[in-house]
């Protein structure tokens, strides 16, 4: 259920981004500076840091690695207009396909990582759930900005 629950917000965001342009992909519903494709570009580092870096505890992976991440906090969100579109969803598509990997990996969803927060590990069930809230909050995000772009959401 749970990966049922993930995969049916990733597809949102597909389908949120699908036939946009670069303009689009770009588009601000103010006062937000979000944008539809900096939500697909962040969601991609976000899915390499909870599966690839927390639960596999791998280095993390490039373009991530070397983005500068202490000049510009909010890289992942900024560099996303400077990025073609179809960059932005085979980065999202290729980190999604590592995760699915890394979980299927897992013996079982009471894995723990080895990162920590306040002394205690992440276990795979609590990824995946965190997964499916920050992708959710971010499909709804993109709804809105996709709703005042052309009038679609993800379920129209």
């Amino acid at each position: 259920m749970l990966n049922a629950f993930l995969d049916y917000y990733r597809a949102a965001i597909f389908d949120i981004a699908d036939g946009l342009d670069a303009e689009q992909m770009n588009t601000r519903l103010e006062p937000s500076t979000l944008t539809i494709g900096g939500i697909l570009h962040h969601l991609a580092v976000v899915e390499e840091w909870w599966f690839n870096e927390v639960l596999a505890n791998n280095p993390q992976s490039e373009p991530w690695a070397s983005a500068p991440w202490d000049e510009d906090r909010d890289w992942d969100f900024t560099i996303a207009a400077e990025l073609d579109p179809d960059t932005i969803r085979q980065r999202y598509q290729t980190e999604i396909d590592r995760s699915i990997a890394l979980e299927a990996a897992a013996e079982s969803l009471e894995v723990t990582s080895v990162k920590e927060r306040d002394g205690e590990p992440f276990s795979l069930r609590w990824i995946l759930i965190h997964m499916i809230e920050e992708t959710a909050r971010h499909a709804g995000h993109g709804d809105l900005i996709r709703e005042s772009i052309d009038g679609k959401t993800a379920s129209s």
